[in-house]
């Protein structure tokens, strides 16, 4: 009697946490119908070499530029995939940035953390990627916006290596319904 309660005290708790868990799965997931992809830009590259001097530097090929409609709205979705390899470094960082033509303002895709973002830390060579987001206007007369990548190594010095290779960036711009 006793081996037959702990095995249904047993089987409810089991079903009591997969029940939790399923819920927790289900509350996680979004699904949208989204918006539709207006725009898709993809480029690739062979090979970069982060310069180890303090600051942002550009990430070679992993420019582009589009113009948002006037009295539109769109959502920037940039991904970026490759091989990293983070060495003699506390860690080395990328972000993904769009610069509007109109202002000259600058702004970080979300999330933005800055240089706080260690996309590689583990000094062994080793498949990487990141996605960033934006909403951004066209305005009264339509604005064009340059995206770009960004890359800088933390805490190194001379001796620190920064390289991607064999990476993809893209970059969809869809309608933005709301």
């Amino acid at each position: 009697m006793r081996y037959s309660r702990k095995l249904v005290i047993g089987v409810i708790g089991a079903a009591v946490i997969l029940a939790v868990s399923a819920t927790t799965l289900a509350a996680s997931f979004t699904h949208s119908s989204g918006p539709d992809v207006e725009q898709h830009f993809i480029s690739q590259n062979a090979a970069a070499i982060i310069p180890t001097t303090t600051g942002w530097h550009d990430i070679p090929n992993t420019t582009f530029t589009v113009t948002v409609p006037d009295t539109h709205h769109r959502v920037a979705h940039m991904t970026f995939s490759g091989e990293s390899r983070c060495t003699d470094a506390s860690w080395c960082s990328v972000r993904a940035v769009a610069t509007s033509a109109a202002t000259g303002a600058t702004i970080e895709l979300e999330p933005s953390s800055g240089s706080n973002f260690a996309f590689d830390s583990g000094g062994q060579r080793g498949a990487r990627s990141f996605s960033r987001v934006a909403n951004l206007s066209g305005g009264s007369e339509g604005i064009q916006y340059t995206f770009k990548l960004q890359a800088q190594i933390i805490g190194g010095s001379s001796s620190s290596v920064f390289r991607l290779d064999d990476y993809v960036t893209q970059l969809e711009m869809s309608n933005q319904t709301n």
